[in-house]
């Protein structure tokens, strides 16, 4: 057996089992230690002596306790309060454990915090630091303001793509540039608006080119925008000149108005063409296209037809002035103080002018013109005619003397000026002198096509004259004297004979028949094989009515003999 079993059998031999686990093993162990290396005779007395040890203990112990009684109660106490105070501590400790993963949570946002104000007050350290470039920087949208108001556009266009370079680079990274740049923003509309006014105003070529390229710099429109914004804005200019001229006299509005135009049309199409390199020359407008694809042309909407629907926009819108003021001199009640040949000129002449540009809107003018002539020869000649109605009612066959040789002289001098003896006749004079007065009107500015017109209105004259001096002669013929019926036939030989030839005379004149053919593009003999098919005065079947009707009053008369 080796010498732990012995040992272990040793001490079950001296206590017993239920004692031993209670004492310390390594006590036990030299204890055992000792009784056996004991002889028998001290082995006999040894329980004597624990015995007696026992006892000396017992009394040792009892008057420990006895001395130190008061330490024994102390002590106890203390025992106590130091088992409370360990209690306390440990539910103090169990509370700090449940709170510590709070402290954490809280120490972690404690540093997480502090990073936050570590790096904040590094980037403010920094800015500090930089304080002059920031502010620099900050101060651009103040700049460019200072810089459009005082129409420093060059700048303020650097400072703008300075700024747009910068929102680029940093606008999702540092909001205070997204701020400056929509500062930058408004500034540019700013401008925007202030170069489009410089637009509007009277300025020369060199102006107009810097203007749009500032415009085009600002990368606001696109080429075809900036097309159209161009031409608003000098459209809105000349429309305020026109609107400066008076329109109290239609004459002087329209002769004005023409001129406006002529000048500035011209240069502002000019000026286009310059600024925008566009050398397509005006067309039709019926050839423009605007985006719609047809089945003729699968040509797209370009930028060249921007300024052919501009002119043609403000050609019709000529037109319709030229329509509507030489419509009010021509029923103005004093139509003779506005003739319109003073307008007929400058017109063509405008016209002439646009055709340098591609826009010859000659052929434009001939309907307005031909109206207009139309409309005061019908007015002077119907007034005319209800003068003569008018005055018949009232007509006394009363004759003026004429002396005939200076009826003789008149006719030798101008075979054009009125028949001498008319002034016999105040109402056949006074006739004459009205249409005389609209041929005049005629005589520079007869077109071709209106021709047909005005041989009808004098027709139309004509036979209604006809037709009350027909009415007068019926009614007044058969109470008259003998005088007087050579006075009723005299006027009525000169009213068929004097009258209407010498006005045909000189309707003849306003268009001779050379002119007529040379228009025509024929030979004179050619237009006198067809001239029986245009329109043509009828003073000679009225005069051969009147003759009818003299032949057959004569005739009733010398059968009452």
């Amino acid at each position: 057996m080796s010498d732990t079993e012995n040992t272990d059998s040793n001490q079950l031999m001296v206590w017993p089992f239920d004692e031993l686990n209670q004492l310390d093993d390594r006590l036990v162990a030299d204890y055992v230690r000792q009784l056996s290396s004991l002889g028998i005779n001290n082995l006999i007395v040894e329980p004597q002596r624990l015995s007696d040890m026992r006892l000396a203990a017992i009394d040792k112990t009892q008057q420990l306790a006895y001395n130190n009684y008061k330490t024994f109660i102390l002590s106890g106490k203390c025992g106590q309060r130091v088992t409370n105070d360990l209690d306390d501590m440990q539910s103090i400790i169990d509370n700090a454990i449940e709170k510590l993963p709070k402290l954490s949570s809280s120490c972690q946002q404690f540093s997480s915090a502090a990073k936050v104000i570590s790096n904040r007050w590094r980037e403010v350290s920094q800015m500090l630091s930089k304080h002059p470039q920031i502010l620099e920087v900050l101060e651009i949208p103040q700049l460019m303001d200072s810089c459009v108001r005082n129409n420093c556009y060059e700048e303020a266009l650097q400072l703008y793509s300075y700024v747009q370079k910068l929102n680029k680079r940093y606008a999702d990274s540092v909001p205070i540039i997204s701020s400056i740049s929509k500062d930058t923003d408004l500034c540019r509309e700013m401008m925007i608006n202030q170069l489009l006014k410089e637009l509007s105003v009277n300025i020369q070529l060199h102006s107009c080119l810097k203007i749009i390229g500032y415009l085009r710099r600002t990368d606001k429109f696109s080429e075809t925008q900036l097309r159209i914004k161009f031409l608003s804005a000098r459209d809105q200019w000349l429309l305020s000149l026109i609107k400066e001229i008076s329109t109290n006299n239609p004459l002087i509005h329209i002769t004005k108005v023409i001129e406006t135009n002529r000048v500035n049309l011209f240069d502002i199409v000019t000026q286009y063409r310059a600024i925008f390199a566009d050398t397509d020359p005006i067309v039709s407008q019926k050839h423009l296209y605007y985006g719609i694809t047809t089945n003729a042309s699968n040509r797209d909407f370009n930028d060249s037809a921007i300024i052919n629907s501009w002119v043609q926009f403000k050609i019709n819108n000529f037109l319709n002035v030229l329509a509507k003021d030489i419509n009010d001199c021509v029923n103005n009640e004093f139509g003779h103080y506005y003739p319109i040949e003073s307008i007929i000129e400058p017109a063509f002449y405008f016209g002439l002018s646009m055709s340098r540009i591609g826009a010859d809107f000659r052929p434009q003018l001939m309907p307005i013109i031909i109206d207009a002539i139309c409309k005061r020869f019908l007015r002077v000649v119907n007034e005319a005619t209800k003068k003569f109605e008018t005055s018949i009612q009232n007509f006394t066959l009363t004759s003026h003397f004429v002396n005939p040789t200076a009826i003789d002289d008149q006719q030798s001098e101008d075979e054009l000026n009125p028949p001498l003896s008319l002034s016999e006749f105040p109402i056949l004079a006074n006739y004459c002198n009205d249409i005389l007065n609209g041929m005049n009107e005629l005589r520079r500015t007869t077109p071709l096509a209106a021709i047909a017109f005005l041989t009808n209105t004098l027709n139309d004259s004509f036979q209604r004259l006809f037709f009350v001096v027909s009415k007068y002669f019926r009614a007044e013929e058969s109470g008259l004297t003998q005088n007087e019926r050579q006075i009723l036939y005299r006027f009525c030989n000169q009213f068929s004979t004097e009258l209407l030839q010498h006005l045909a005379k000189c309707f003849d004149r306003i268009l001779p028949m050379n002119l007529v053919a040379n228009r025509l593009g024929v030979t004179t003999i050619e237009f006198n094989k067809v001239k029986d098919h245009f329109s043509h005065l009828n003073n000679t079947s009225i005069a051969e009515s009147m003759n009818r009707l003299l032949l057959s009053s004569n005739s009733v008369t010398s059968d009452m003999t």
